[in-house]
């Protein structure tokens, strides 16, 4: 979590959070969650988890988790949760970023 970001101490001091995998087809949602600023989900499918924070309904997996620990990572601060609840989709495919790129996965040949 970037230090900088108005939200760092809501991250850094919730005890619980989601994770929600994106799908391939959310390119879209993973730009405008990455970009500089306020990032506002009002707008966005959610649904409830056990745990109280959302996960996006339409997301490939969602991962709740308890905060165990907050690392100092330079200009960020890294975040470690412990996994409660884990739910899934049978079927898609996750997006995946990186070196700057979207990409995707190759099955094991």
């Amino acid at each position: 979590m970037d230090r900088r970001s108005s939200r760092h101490r809501t991250f850094t001091t919730a005890n619980n959070f989601t994770i929600s995998v994106l799908r391939s087809d959310h390119q879209a949602v993973s730009a405008r969650l990455a970009a500089p600023g306020e990032h506002k989900i009002d707008d966005l499918p959610l649904r409830s988890t056990e745990n109280g924070p959302p996960g996006l309904a339409d997301a490939l997996a969602i991962l709740e988790c308890a905060r165990e620990q907050v690392h100092d990572g330079g200009d960020h601060s890294i975040i470690i949760g412990r996994v409660l609840n884990f739910s899934w989709r049978k079927s898609g495919a996750p997006l995946v970023f990186f070196r700057g790129r979207y990409g995707s996965l190759s099955e094991p040949g």
